[in-house]
């Protein structure tokens, strides 16, 4: 276990984004590969992988896919802990710190430990992960039984956010949900890159590269983007112009 667990400050130091894939809605190999070819042509930093509910019976060959064809790093966003696999490059270990919860801060995570330990290979991310109330129930509410934290409820994410800082988890990844009708606001973000020294992730709702680099001025380190893919595949580019412009600004 020593030297496995591991910080994306290392090796994301500017701003960027990843792809987040879930092998349940997948069923077109074919379009996910070329859905893979766009994320290797571009500043893409990592692919997510993950679902939210326990109902993919392909998750492990699904993954083994995007393995052998993508060039970045594949970092698992496990829903349930069967959803660690020995194709993933790490794994961000999210304990939910929006809920209440034992299961899901805490036990469901244990779980997973055997198969992280026969795993020799996969880098562990510890991870608090904030569910916000993103104007639908998300998949993770109705699996979690937990409803998402208030935009405006400021002092009770933070102080969440802060325990789950304080506990050793170096990331903090504030979700809005797929599909969110409102993502996170950019005050909130800015709120909390601004009180806690964290590896801050943003997603949920994300559907245009303004919206990325609107997040990354409040200061996220990493913007999640996924459904609006599937609606408009050229996103990946535009989000990788906006991520050089951004950085070269940023070096200036």
């Amino acid at each position: 276990m020593p030297g496995r667990v591991k910080s994306l400050k290392s090796s994301i130091q500017n701003p960027s984004f990843a792809v987040l894939i879930d092998p349940e809605k997948e069923t077109d190999l074919s379009k996910l590969g070329k859905k893979i070819d766009l994320i290797n042509q571009s500043l893409c930093a990592l692919v997510l992988v993950g679902a939210s509910s326990n109902l993919c019976n392909n998750f492990e060959e699904v993954t083994k896919f995007i393995q052998q064809r993508c060039d970045k790093p594949i970092i698992g966003f496990p829903g349930k802990w069967n959803q660690v696999n020995k194709y993933l490059d790490g794994l961000l270990f999210i304990s939910l710190i929006s809920s209440d919860r034992y299961k899901y801060l805490f036990q469901e995570q244990s779980k997973a430990i055997e198969t992280i330990d026969k795993i020799e290979s996969i880098d562990i991310y510890p991870t608090g992960y904030m569910v916000l109330d993103g104007g639908i129930e998300t998949s993770v509410e109705k699996v979690s039984g937990s409803k998402g934290m208030r935009y405006d409820d400021i002092s009770a994410i933070l102080t969440r956010i802060k325990t789950g800082r304080f506990l050793g988890m170096d990331h903090i990844y504030l979700e809005a949900g797929s599909g969110a009708k409102s993502t996170v606001p950019c005050s909130l973000v800015s709120e909390v890159a601004q009180q806690v020294d964290s590896f801050l992730i943003v997603g949920g709702g994300v559907k245009s590269a303004e919206k990325v680099s609107e997040f990354w001025n409040a200061g996220a380190h990493l913007v999640v983007i996924g459904n609006a893919i599937e609606q408009d595949p050229n996103i990946i580019n535009e989000i990788s112009i906006k991520c050089q412009l951004h950085n070269e600004v940023e070096l200036k």
